[in-house]
């Protein structure tokens, strides 16, 4: 009679693994390591990439707010600004689909340099009293780009005037463009200016 164990023996001969199985666990262990150190450079590499951009580019991620004050003001193109303070006219009217109609309000942006800081001041005047206008500050950054700093509602006073006012750090040179809709009656009023 045939002994069990023989027969295990002979049966575990067969199988025994190739030579060299060890070896190729060891390079497949290490090839997944260096897999994981080339992806874990690559986003390494994105990150500075992406931080350096950010930082480069000018973006301002200063949302600093000053309270609301009134006061006048009239309309006309915006023009080229100096580094002193910038007073600019823009212009306001009913936007309809065949054309422009000149419109009632009038607005007017205000650039103040405030030592390292540029005060914004947007008023819109002889708008309807207590018409609810939403306001959009955007700030000009390199290449053209614009970015919107601010936004929010203001209702016209008894006097039919309105006025926004903010404050930004000073980038040497900057650029801003505001624009107003009004609610009720369909007029929007925008102005831009550069100072520094």
């Amino acid at each position: 009679m045939i002994d069990e164990r023989d027969v295990f023996e002979r049966s575990f001969r067969r199988y025994e693994p190739e030579g060299g199985s060890f070896e190729r666990l060891v390079r497949r262990r290490d090839r997944k390591r260096r897999n994981r150190r080339i992806a874990a450079g690559v986003v390494g590499i994105a990150v500075f990439v992406a931080a350096v951009w950010i930082v480069t580019s000018g973006l301002s991620f200063d949302r600093t707010q000053t309270p609301a004050a009134t006061g006048p003001a009239e309309t006309a193109p915006p023009a080229r600004a100096s580094a002193a303070d910038v007073v600019s006219r823009g212009f306001c009217g009913i936007f309809l689909p065949p054309g422009f109609q000149q419109g009632e309000a009038r607005s007017w942006l205000e650039l103040t340099h405030l030592g390292d800081r540029i005060r914004v001041r947007f008023e819109v005047h002889r708008s309807a009293p207590g018409h609810r206008w939403t306001i959009r500050i955007f700030r000009r950054g390199p290449v053209g780009r614009e970015y919107l700093v601010f936004r929010g509602t203001s209702v016209a006073s008894d006097g039919g005037d309105l006025v926004v006012q903010r404050s930004y750090r000073d980038n040497n040179r900057d650029g801003f463009r505001v624009r107003a809709k009004e609610w009720q009656g369909d007029q929007e009023c925008e102005a831009s200016d550069w100072i520094g």
